[in-house]
């Protein structure tokens, strides 16, 4: 089993905020099977630094070990068209549409906390909260 995780799970994570506990626990349970996209990376350390004000130094490092820790994926612009046609079909975001896709291609689950997306797992998609995983 294997998963595309969105940024807000990692986020999450390093907030200590009311889902802490359950991202964390999905992320160590789940480590080696989880994987996110370059962009999502470039997204935590934008949220971090804008809306939390975090330090480079901290966001960086941050950063350092979750690319050490799972698999980046790096899209092609056969994804990237995939994301363009999800976005323009249903208004989401680039990085929401992408990491649909992204899941879509690689037959497996996007894992996130955003009610928009969860919402799309009744389109088809598999799409699923980390406590889904707690089990």
């Amino acid at each position: 089993m294997s998963f595309i995780v969105d940024s807000d799970v990692f986020i999450h994570d390093l907030l200590h905020t009311e889902r802490s506990e359950e991202a964390r626990t999905f992320l160590d349970k789940y480590t080696e099977e989880i994987s996110t996209t370059a962009l999502n990376i470039m997204e935590i350390g934008s949220v971090l630094s804008r809306k939390y004000r975090w330090k480079k130094k901290d966001i960086n490092d941050v950063v350092n070990v979750i690319r050490k820790s799972i698999k980046i994926i790096i899209p092609n612009e056969y994804d990237i068209i995939g994301a363009l046609n999800l976005s323009l079909q249903y208004y989401l975001t680039p990085i929401d549409a992408l990491m649909l896709t992204m899941a879509e291609k690689m037959k497996t689950s996007l894992v996130t906390f955003d009610r928009e997306l969860l919402n799309f797992s009744k389109r088809g998609f598999s799409v699923i909260c980390p406590e889904e995983l707690q089990n």
